[in-house]
């Protein structure tokens, strides 16, 4: 088993209409050159996308090839949050 090491390049915070706090961002780098998508991306809550919706969102990619990708992952999924069921993410 081995330790992969990130550096955070980027973190942001969100004000949520509805919400009582914050919601953040980071986008971290692997410092290993030889992984093909080096950019993760993270963010501490998840939501429900609707009242109807029958559970939270939780987004399926998380890994981008470059920095400006890992933006545009987090961000769509920043800019359609709600504040439906939101839940703290314990991996963040």
């Amino acid at each position: 088993m081995g330790v992969k090491t990130y550096e955070i390049v980027k973190q942001y915070v969100f004000w949520v209409d509805g919400l009582d706090y914050t919601v953040k961002g980071r986008i971290s780098r692997n410092l290993d050159p030889n992984v093909g998508e080096p950019f993760r991306w993270e963010i501490s809550h998840n939501y429900k996308p609707s009242k109807t919706a029958g559970t939270r969102y939780y987004p399926s990619v998380v890994s981008a090839d470059t920095l400006e990708h890992a933006e545009m992952f987090l961000f769509a999924y920043a800019n359609a949050f709600t504040d439906i069921d939101v839940k703290a993410n314990e991996n963040f």
